[in-house]
């Protein structure tokens, strides 16, 4: 639909604009009178509803104001305000309203001003609530009863009265009542039961009339709200934080003088400062269609047209026309079929031969020789990456520059540069961007820091491909010829950790302990090893002291990958999927990355988000590392989980599903509490003594300053006194000291020991499962089948030296000198050559 009409079917499209927002939280006639006054002229005045509007409008008149409305003749009182006769005119605001739509005059309309905010307002009453109260109402008393949630798969395709009797039977008014007040904790719900939402599309439709491309340039414009309550007015904040990345100022931040000024340079004739022929034109590459589309979103009006297989963005912004489209992944690969698996070795040097990615349309066969038909199924259906890039090169014909902003790291760079040698032959003029979150900020960023391409980079993705190739091919090839089986692999990474797997299994089964957990008369639990028989513990706090526990650091791709399938029970892959999701519409910073960085702009959403929460005195910002390219991963607005979930329900955030959120809140809670004031905790150290045995645990058992504890919780417990404690239950139980591992820890381990990067830890895992060599037990364990125990049997005894831990960590180091500028990638690929020439012989 969009690329037929221009606009998706169910979204909004907003345009560009450049607008100051201002709060004036005191609404006074007074006050509204004495804006108009330093403003003028050029004013759209919005009020809710007609009545209320005559007689603001009766007010003004009465002191001078020269009003016209659009309730009464409105073509001869909009003609009168178009030709300078009326200084303001005022109109209901509704989204189809005369003024909210359809008038576009720039040099005109400078200023609009809303008395109250637009908004919804619907009964949350059982027997009157519209459709998505009670859904969202039934979907949470549902997160609480599993067993009634299996049975109520499909809770969005009921019927609205089906969905209000369900209510009525399963959930009390009390307990109704009180989920109503928490998933709406947001919003505001007035005494008579009206749960109030912004008309946000309005207050955007209404407000961007005065801010329009004029020409080749965007005008100023500024919009004032009248609005005294505050939960109304952050909400509405908080949507248009999301939608337009627009910030607000109080009334007694404003400079009206110099937004004035700013308003009418804008306005200045068209041709003042404008050249045809100074007109810029820019094709900007990204990899993915989603990004594209995300930031198209941002654009002036931006229109769709197909362009060979890719969909191309065009529109026009101040700095002048672009284009965006996306080259859907890498587009080169090694061949495998010349030299060794695609490299030659010539006149002393190795030359990789990289050819055009093909895919088979019907098995999905990923190939790079020139081949007729499939290698595996011999369909003829073939996609070729070579008409992608043919189709870049033709866009970069009609262009002055070409900005490649593929994802920031040594992927994206081989990606940027290999399109980069493709269209050079067409257009020269190429940069290198970077876009660390798909924001306006982060398009806006972009486009300020274009750079060189990385070659360094670039050349340890080579060495990285080749390598992967010449160790994995061969050890591949030896275990299929082996097995008599082709779905076989091996691989550097990939059959170490299988190693690592199959060892800690015997670990593990060595590791049988007995233990033993006794329940104290307060509550807590104390594990014993060995099995005891007692009725009473004696304790005894031998110290007691308050104690600051520092800040954790923001999540870096594996300490985030760990802890969210942990928690949430998702596999590493699917969890990739999800960040990927966020990164690509715009929720998150890139996901890639092994920093904890987080940077002035990161700690600011912070500040904002804890001011809006009335939390400000607990913002202590932190940096977590040196300054540098890459991040965190972090919100990329002051969103919180809660107000995500309220933003997809209303349809601005799509394809959000309660995963997202989920991954979303471990991200900005992680985030939050990396920026505020350290908790101070009390703690007790307590020695039990049981028989002859002395345990010293060191208890949390009161919170003396919240800090950071206010996004992130802690277990407490009653305080402790000198005296027995009686047990109130007993359990003995066989458990292993050594633990299997999980996708979590399996993390967590690539990550310690230096093997694999951020943008393989899911994928050799997912390998793993996809080979049959592992399988994950009832309790998320995994452990090796059959197949991984005698294929790992047979690759330590033939080929150790090249699936060991050393061996793998010394070639990531390698890798990471070659990307340091360090040292010549040909003399990496010699050293690799010469350590695999055994391998090649045997």
């Amino acid at each position: 639909f969009r690329e037929l009409l221009g606009f998706e079917i169910g979204s909004f499209t907003f345009n560009i604009r450049n607008i100051t927002n201002i709060r004036i939280k005191k609404k006074s006639r007074e006050k509204l009178l004495e804006i108009i006054n330093i403003l003028k002229d050029g004013i759209l005045l919005f009020v809710n509803t007609e009545e209320e509007g005559k007689e603001i409008v009766k007010f003004l008149i009465e002191h001078g104001v020269k009003i016209g409305t659009t309730w009464s003749n409105f073509d001869k009182e909009f003609e009168l305000f178009k030709e300078g006769k009326l200084n303001v005119i005022c109109g209901v605001s509704s989204y189809y309203g005369k003024l909210i739509r359809g008038i576009d005059l720039p040099e005109r309309i400078k200023y609009c001003i809303f008395w109250e905010t637009p908004s919804f307002r619907f009964s949350v009453d059982m027997d009157k609530a519209p459709r998505f109260v009670l859904e969202r109402v039934f979907v949470e008393y549902l997160e609480d009863h599993p067993k009634l949630k299996e049975y109520f798969k499909n809770v969005e395709t009921l019927q609205t009265e089906k969905l209000r009797q369900l209510v009525l039977k399963y959930i009390s008014v009390e307990s109704y009542n009180k989920i109503v007040q928490e998933i709406f904790s947001h919003l505001k719900i007035t005494d008579d039961g009206k749960l109030v939402i912004p008309d946000v599309p309005t207050y955007i439709q209404g407000s961007g009339r005065t801010s329009r491309m004029f020409g080749m340039r965007l005008t100023k414009g500024v919009s004032i709200l009248f609005e005294e309550d505050d939960t109304i007015f952050e909400s509405l904040k908080s949507r248009l934080m999301f939608l337009l990345d627009e910030e607000w100022m109080d009334e007694s931040e404003a400079n009206f003088e110099s937004l004035i000024g700013e308003v009418e340079e804008s306005r200045k004739s068209r041709n003042e400062a404008f050249n045809v022929n100074d007109t810029k034109s820019r094709l900007m590459i990204v990899e993915s269609p989603t990004k594209a589309d995300t930031i198209s979103k941002f654009l002036e009006k931006a229109s769709t047209r197909r362009y060979g297989k890719l969909s191309v963005y065009e529109s026009i912004t101040p700095e002048g026309i672009l284009l965006i489209t996306a080259s859907k992944g890498h587009v080169y690969d090694l061949e495998t079929k010349k030299g060794l698996h695609g490299v030659e070795f010539l006149d002393g040097k190795f030359i990789p031969y990289y050819n055009s990615i093909k895919r088979c349309t019907k098995c999905y066969t990923q190939f790079t020789d020139e081949l007729d038909s499939c290698p595996k199924c011999a369909s003829n259906t073939i996609d070729d990456k070579k008409e992608i890039l043919k189709t870049l090169r033709e866009l970069a014909l009609e262009v002055d520059e070409v900005l490649i902003a593929t994802d920031p790291d040594v992927e994206g760079e081989k990606i940027s540069w290999d399109i980069s040698q493709y269209i050079k032959p067409a257009n020269s003029n190429i940069k290198r961007v970077e876009m660390h979150e798909i924001t306006r900020y982060g398009l806006d960023s972009a486009f300020k820091n274009p750079r060189q391409f990385n070659t360094n980079l670039v050349k340890s993705q080579i060495v990285r491909r080749i390598e992967d190739r010449w160790v994995g091919f061969e050890l591949s090839s030896k275990l299929q010829e082996n097995f008599q089986s082709y779905n076989l692999s091996a691989g550097r990474v990939q059959s170490t950790i299988l190693g690592w797997i199959v060892e800690r299994e015997k670990e593990y089964a060595k590791s049988e302990r007995t233990f033993t957990m006794l329940k104290l008369e307060n509550g807590y639990n104390l594990e014993i090893e060995g099995e005891e028989e007692c009725k009473r513990v004696k304790a005894e706090v031998v110290d007691q002291k308050i104690e600051e526990i520092p800040a954790p650091a923001p999540f870096s791709t594996s300490s985030l990958l760990s802890l969210a399938s942990q928690k949430l029970n998702l596999g590493v892959q699917q969890i990739m999927e999800i960040l990927q999701f966020l990164f690509e519409h715009g929720f998150i910073t890139y996901h890639r990355t092994d920093s904890t960085r987080i940077s002035v702009t990161g700690q600011n959403i912070a500040r904002i988000f804890l001011e809006k929460v009335g939390k400000k005195e607990f913002f202590l910002p932190r940096s977590f590392g040196d300054e540098g390219a890459h991040e965190a991963i972090r919100p990329v607005k002051p969103i919180s989980p809660e107000e995500l979930k309220e933003l997809a329900y209303e349809k601005y955030a799509q394809g959000i599903s309660q995963n997202h959120i989920k991954v979303y809140q471990l991200i900005f809670n992680r985030f939050m509490s990396s920026q505020m004031k350290n908790p101070k905790v009390l703690f007790q150290k307590v020695c039990f003594k049981i028989a002859d045995k002395e345990i010293v645990k060191d208890i949390p058992v009161k919170i003396e300053e919240e800090g950071w504890l206010h996004f992130l919780s802690m277990q407490f417990y009653p305080l402790f006194e000198n005296k027995d404690y009686s047990v109130t239950d007993r359990r003995s139980y066989k458990k292993h000291t050594i633990q299997l591992y999980t996708q979590a820890s399996l993390i967590d381990e690539m990550k310690q020991k230096n093997i694999g990067r951020p943008s393989t830890y899911a994928k050799m895992v997912e390998t793993l499962f996809k080979r049959g060599y592992v399988f994950e037990d009832s309790f998320r364990r995994i452990r090796a089948t059959s197949l991984g125990k005698k294929v790992y049997s047979y690759l330590s005894q033939k080929y150790a030296e090249y699936v060991n831990e050393q061996t793998t960590r010394e070639l990531e180091k390698l890798m990471d000198i070659v990307e340091e500028g360090k040292r010549d990638y040909q003399e990496i690929l010699q050293e690799l050559y010469n350590n695999i020439s055994e391998l090649l012989n045997k």
